[in-house]
């Protein structure tokens, strides 16, 4: 299909980014790499090879090749032999980010299910990764995230499980909070979303809202500086739970369940929580609670 049509193409997404080159508001078809604008009309049949990361926004700074696109297709898959990724893949999740990419502005969903994001702001490109001989994403702070625009949500009691590898540069101090991965928004009814972030204390923890009603899980250790933690939170359909390392740091029954999230699905930010500072590393999303045997396989085979 040419991507010429693509703002009415079945089989490739849109996702928004500001383009400094031109100023414009364009979009970014994760089928090929071109680009063209919100109301497809503004269309140049240029890949965007290459991100600059100065916290002014992403920036298309050379066009043409295919360079980019493959290294999306495989989505950093450089450790896909490993035994970590294996595990993961084994759980079947429905979105996968190893944020491996070298270059490109796309977040390859390594899945193969089409949630691709978007690197925007502050995110640095090939930091030290998790999984030895891979890489991941160093965020800023002050910009920096993973956008892959408003999916993902699980509501009237569908379980979800969010993972990710963290690495603080620094822990969060009051009244700051770092969103790892997950969804925060307003609607009518009030604040929906959920969302596996670092709390103020440095510790992780999983928060749920549905109309502005907030429940969650919470760790007591802060997350280490100096290597990556395996944090996962787990709801499902009646329980919450939240691991550090391979183990439940807490879990509770809640009567609370989600309704749709009218916001963006982000890595390393919500629509309230502070910028992640630091490394995120092999995000994935499940549509079913991991079981405690499995997050700790997935713990151990990272090791």
């Amino acid at each position: 299909m040419s991507c010429r049509s693509f703002p009415r193409c079945q089989y490739h997404r849109r996702v928004p980014i500001e383009l400094t080159r031109c100023g414009a508001i364009l979009v970014v078809c994760v089928g090929c790499n071109a680009v063209a604008g919100l109301d497809g009309l503004h269309f140049e049949n240029q890949a965007a090879s290459s991100v600059t990361t100065s916290g002014a926004g992403a920036t298309a700074s050379s066009a043409g090749g295919s360079g980019g696109s493959a290294g999306q297709a495989t989505g950093g898959m450089g450790g896909s032999t490993n035994p970590y990724v294996a595990e993961v893949m084994a759980d079947a999740p429905v979105a996968y980010w190893r944020l491996g990419e070298a270059t490109g502005l796309m977040a390859a969903d390594a899945t193969g299910n089409g949630y691709d994001g978007v690197y925007l702001g502050g995110a640095t490109l090939g930091a030290p990764g998790a999984i030895p001989g891979d890489t991941a994403v160093s965020l800023d702070g002050i910009d920096g995230k993973v956008s892959m625009g408003d999916v993902l949500d699980f509501a009237d009691g569908k379980p979800f499980t969010l993972e990710a590898l963290v690495q603080p540069v620094v822990l969060p101090v009051p009244p700051v909070e770092y969103g790892i991965c997950g969804k925060r928004g307003s609607s009518p009814m009030g604040t929906q979303g959920f969302l596996l972030r670092v709390r103020d204390d440095g510790a992780p923890e999983l928060r749920i809202w549905r109309d502005n009603v907030e429940d969650g899980v919470n760790a007591t250790q802060p997350l280490s500086i100096v290597d990556y933690t395996h944090v996962v939170g787990t709801f499902d359909g009646t329980t919450l739970r939240v691991y550090v390392d391979g183990l439940v740091a807490e879990e509770h029954p809640t009567a609370l369940t989600l309704t749709d999230a009218p916001t963006d699905f982000d890595i390393g930010h919500d629509a309230v929580s502070d910028y992640m500072h630091g490394s995120i590393d092999e995000v994935a999303v499940y549509d079913h609670a991991l079981s405690d045997q499995r997050v700790l396989a997935h713990f151990v085979a990272r090791q």
